[in-house]
């Protein structure tokens, strides 16, 4: 699921097409870090909530 606030593509039109200039070994590993932390929340959170109900 993904979650957050609705934009029109011509918002982010040029995040998109000129991505080559934010393309750093840096800000992928900042992103990697990022989704690894949403996702161990969202892991964790599912074994609270399935352990409940069940």
């Amino acid at each position: 699921m993904i979650a957050g606030p609705i934009v029109r593509f011509n918002q982010i039109a040029d995040q998109i097409e000129n991505r080559e200039t934010l393309e750093s070994i840096d800000n992928k590993l900042l992103g990697l870090f990022r989704f690894a932390i949403g996702f161990s929340k969202k892991s964790a959170d599912s074994q609270c909530f399935g352990s409940r109900s069940g």
